[in-house]
């Protein structure tokens, strides 16, 4: 079991709602979403996030 970045899990937070409040998706389209990400940490190498700042 890998261990989660605390920085990463503010960030899928943060996006989880605005996905339900903004774009106003369903739960079961954030809960995809939420698998997919889940899916993208198990694979990547590196153990943060990036955030683009434009």
């Amino acid at each position: 079991m890998n261990k989660h970045n605390p920085n990463n899990v503010r960030i899928n937070r943060k996006y989880y709602i605005f996905l339900q409040e903004a774009k106003r998706q369903d739960e079961s389209s954030i809960d995809g979403v939420a698998k997919a990400i889940n899916r993208f940490e198990q694979l990547k190498t590196s153990n943060r996030f990036i955030i683009n700042k434009r």
